[in-house]
């Protein structure tokens, strides 16, 4: 990004500010005031959103156990093989992941730094007591049946969030909660669950996206004689060099997650077999390493090369090697500490560990890419990530900050007053950004995420309920949703993405998909129904009045139809009342009368059929005739809406 396009910095405190007022105006009970629950609720969640890509809020099961048992919430995902750099696993089972979420507050720290490890022990005496099971309440019970089950394939991941940065103990003790909970794991015919355990707080959020854009590490490798403006540099580091070159990225961007912001993986935790393989290698025959390692990829916006072989890098990312790197930063930060102080045998041993260790390499390429400076770097960078990790199976994962037409479209609607997120957390910064009166920068009326409007979009006018809230991978680059949608002869653009904003807002409006006090519990799992009903109902209006109903013109119509803010909101009413009717067990087109129903709203509003076709859903499509019967014979609507959508779509 050329120096004059930089995001003005924001403080931490301002991004605090920003992020907790968002929040609040998501949260108000009927009198006007934050709901305390919910705002707990909506807070975690913010934070759970820069780890979890895009999961969903109603997803989570939401408890007031915390202080007994040392669970606020958790949640259950399926996911497919995601192999190593250094080993193909393309026959794995599926694993299943059980996240479990416990807030800490202030007051919660006492005075020793114990407070992760406290927490910890409630949880595990929760899963290891015989008693549980029987006292416990019956939403706890598939975590018991989980933890009791095990299985190699699956894990547990422990998150612990706070407002604030945690003290330095309770970070350290993280490690700690992953061996309390390793350890205490039941054996079983399938294996023990692995444990994974990790902090997320608003400050270390705020550190990792919000400071430091540009940060300069060193390296030292041991490579041929290279010329300064190098693009490309490929040789050898030890690994205590390594080690020294994450320490250093650590002290200066507050933790190390930032430099995998441009990989396709996660650090899956140090229990998974492949982890555990390369911290065995570490500890046992170090001197080995670079034969059993296939080696790491860097992308940096510069490549200096300084005396005695070191490069000075600025903003490196590695786009290949997140296992190798975590676990080397892992198990050295274990093993480096200072060595045994009396026994004569374990200090001998430590030491000849540490002159191995110093043999041990890495095999590092370095790439000079500066997307946002050079045109085609941008990709020129998806392509090394893409490639770099080809070798295996991965996951999908969220490309959106690096497609140039969610550049384009960023663009666009900037020009119409909304921001459009494509990068983690940037709207809560430009929201804290504009908030000052001094600000002199462009204002938006409105701040937008990309991937939550592609969902939306996917739902209402792909006619993908089911999987806009059950399939996040069918929604990001690649995706089967996500090429449907942006092929070239769809027409995708900005008006698109602006009437899956208001449609949005209405929802919002409407309480779709929130929890709490003031919300009907009809609505709280039918956010992405209401989208598909609300476009549902304007085609048929469309075809009424024979106009054009294909998703341009379902565009162009909506967003003719919101510009009256009236007729907006009797239209929204018919839609929301048909899903009221909808879910209303004695109605005449009951949810309860549907065939693939079969008494769980979860999973019935997550099928991939949910909606498709009038064979598999005759009650939902009962209540779209009788709404659109209504809407037909309200005289005075039609009078108005009649002249606005022939004029849209003349």
């Amino acid at each position: 990004m050329p120096t004059s396009e930089l995001p003005i910095q924001i403080s931490y405190e301002q991004f605090c500010e920003a992020s907790i007022d968002t929040i609040k105006t998501q949260c108000m009970d009927e009198n006007g005031a934050p709901d305390t629950t919910l705002f707990k609720r909506e807070f975690v969640q913010f934070l759970l959103a820069t780890l979890l890509n895009g999961l969903n809020e109603d997803d989570f099961i939401w408890t007031d156990s915390g202080a007994e048992n040392g669970i606020d919430a958790f949640y259950f995902e399926s996911v497919a093989p995601d192999e190593d750099e250094n080993e193909e696993n393309i026959n794995a089972d599926e694993s299943l992941v059980l996240r479990i979420v416990r807030f800490i507050t202030p007051r919660d720290l006492p005075a020793t730094g114990r407070a992760v490890l406290q927490e910890t022990a409630r949880l595990r005496h929760f899963l290891s007591d015989p008693n549980s099971r029987a006292q416990c309440d019956a939403r706890f019970l598939p975590i018991l049946d989980f933890w009791n089950e095990g299985g190699a394939q699956n894990r547990i991941e422990l998150l612990f969030a706070s407002a604030h940065l945690l003290p330095e103990l309770e970070i350290d003790a993280v490690a700690g909660a992953e061996a309390a909970l390793s350890t205490a794991a039941p054996m079983s015919g399938r294996g023990a669950v692995a444990v994974k355990a990790e902090t997320i707080s608003l400050q270390s959020v705020y550190l990792r996206d919000h400071i430091d854009t540009s940060v300069q590490v060193s390296l030292t490798l041991r490579v041929p004689d290279v010329e300064a403006g190098a693009s490309f540099v490929i040789g050898a580091a030890s690994l205590p060099d390594l080690y020294a070159f994450l320490r250093e990225y650590r002290a200066r961007r507050g933790d190390l997650d930032p430099l995998y912001e441009k990989n396709v993986r996660v650090f899956l935790g140090r229990t998974g077999a492949i982890n555990k393989g390369i911290s065995r290698t570490l500890r046992e025959e170090p001197e080995n390493f670079g034969l059993y390692n296939n080696g790491l990829t860097i992308v940096s916006r510069s490549i200096v090369p300084q005396s005695g072989g070191t490069f000075l890098l600025t903003d490196p990312s590695v786009v290949n090697g997140c296992q190798t790197t975590r676990t080397v930063w892992d198990t050295l930060s274990e093993r480096l500490r200072e060595p045994p102080a009396t026994d004569a045998k374990a200090r001998e041993a430590w030491e000849n560990w540490r002159d191995r260790l110093e043999t041990g390499r890495v095999v590092v390429k370095i790439v000079r890419v500066a997307p946002g400076e050079i045109a085609e770097d941008d990709q020129r960078l998806e392509n090394i990530t893409r490639f770099t990790n080809a070798q295996n199976a991965v996951k999908a994962k969220d490309f959106i900050a690096l497609d140039r037409d969610f550049k384009r479209w960023k663009r666009e609607l900037a020009m119409r007053g909304v921001f459009l997120e494509i990068l983690r957390n940037e709207g809560a910064a430009q929201t804290a950004r504009q908030k000052p009166k001094n600000y002199t920068g462009p204002r938006y009326r409105a701040i937008a995420k990309a991937f939550e409007l592609f969902k939306v979009y996917g739902a209402g006018w792909m006619n993908e309920p089911g999987d806009a809230w059950n399939k996040n991978s069918a929604f990001v680059p690649g995706g089967a949703i996500f090429k449907g949608i942006t092929a070239p002869e769809s027409g995708f653009g900005g008006d698109d993405f602006l009437a899956a904003l208001h449609l949005q807002i209405a929802a919002e409006a409407q309480k779709f998909g929130k929890s709490g006090k003031v919300v009907p519990a009809a609505r709280r799992l039918t956010k992405f129904l209401f989208y598909r009903t609300t476009i549902e109902l304007l085609r048929r209006l469309l075809r009424r009045l024979d106009l054009p109903c294909e998703r341009t013109d379902c565009t162009r119509a909506l967003l003719a139809l919101q510009n009256s803010a009236n007729e907006w909101r009797v239209f929204i009413d018919y839609a929301a009342d048909t899903i009221d009717d909808y879910m209303r067990e004695n109605s005449d087109y009951s949810i309860s009368q549907e065939p693939s129903y079969e008494g769980d709203f979860n999973a019935f509003f997550k099928k991939s059929a949910l909606a498709k076709t009038k064979e598999t859903h005759p009650q939902l499509w009962g209540a779209w005739n009788i709404t659109a019967v209504s809407i037909k014979n309200d005289a005075t609507f039609m009078s108005k809406v009649e002249p606005i959508l022939r004029a849209a779509l003349a």
